[in-house]
């Protein structure tokens, strides 16, 4: 790594994935600021982050020298992305220790957000993915951003816009996810939209952004979309303590479903790319 990222301060190197399964499991059931364990992020991830999200990823980044990705977790972008760029010098930023000793192999700080351990103009680019939802203050975020990076690529969701399909709409399931979704307490789960303003704020003098729809889909009977469905909701429900009945929902609209019939069927995440500088 360069200087500039050689003088950020505790930098943790990352083990091999074999040391995982070592791993108490107090320690992996610990739940993180976005109220998800080691093995519910992993998972979850897994199942949207395809090769058209990396590829999305690396035309939106156009080739950088130095990138900081802010909010890194498991260090999925750094799987993702380092063997596509060999030249990158990539440096993960994580207030979770316990996710970076998890991580993908590379550079890790422990760090909040608020204050990066980074002198100014350290980082071509500074990369949130779906970050900036579990923030107290995305501004104080993103002025810090503004700091340590020439430019920021922000990929954040409007989770309550999403929409659950099984061949057609389903309205109802679709409702009480979002209302389920509405509760969380802390951060902004449908912030995507609201970045751009949230960069002009933060000072950023120009700012662009698009739509990107991130996607779930197979194809599958009825009785296994709706167990499939049920423990994904049932993790967000079960971290909030809400009395949003998601599995109520999910009974209905089974038992309205004559048979068990194959079709498409999954769900669809509204994205927004905001691109600032």
């Amino acid at each position: 790594m360069s200087d500039t990222y050689e003088s950020a301060r505790d930098p943790i190197s990352s083990p091999t994935m074999t040391s995982y399964a070592d791993r108490d499991k107090a320690f992996l059931n610990r739940s993180g600021t976005d109220g998800l364990t080691v093995d519910e992020l992993r998972s979850t991830r897994a199942m949207w982050w395809d090769r058209a999200f990396t590829e999305m990823l690396l035309a939106e980044l156009a080739n950088p020298r130095r990138l900081v990705d802010i909010g890194c977790g498991l260090g999925a972008a750094a799987a993702a992305l380092l063997p596509e760029l060999p030249g990158l010098q990539y440096v993960g930023v994580d207030i979770d220790r316990m996710r970076l000793a998890l991580a993908a192999p590379a550079t890790y700080v422990a760090a909040c957000a608020e204050a990066l351990p980074f002198p100014n103009g350290a980082a071509d680019v500074a990369l949130f993915i779906a970050t900036l939802q579990h923030v107290d203050d995305p501004v104080i975020v993103l002025r810090e951003a503004r700091r340590v990076a020439h430019r920021v690529v922000a990929v954040e969701p409007d989770n309550v816009a999403q929409q659950f399909y099984f061949g057609e709409r389903l309205p109802g399931v679709t409702a009480a996810s979002a209302a389920l979704v509405s509760t969380v307490r802390r951060g902004d789960i449908a912030i995507g939209p609201r970045v751009p303003d949230l960069c002009v704020e933060a000072g950023f003098a120009a700012v662009r952004m698009r739509a990107y729809a991130i996607g779930v889909f197979r194809r599958g009977n009825a009785d296994a979309f709706a167990d499939w469905l049920r423990p994904i909701l049932r993790i967000v429900d079960e971290r909030l303590g809400t009395e949003v009945n998601c599995d109520a929902e999910i009974s209905a609209w089974r038992a309205s479903v004559p048979g068990n019939p194959v079709r498409h069927c999954g769900v669809v995440v509204p994205t927004i790319i905001t691109h600032a500088s």
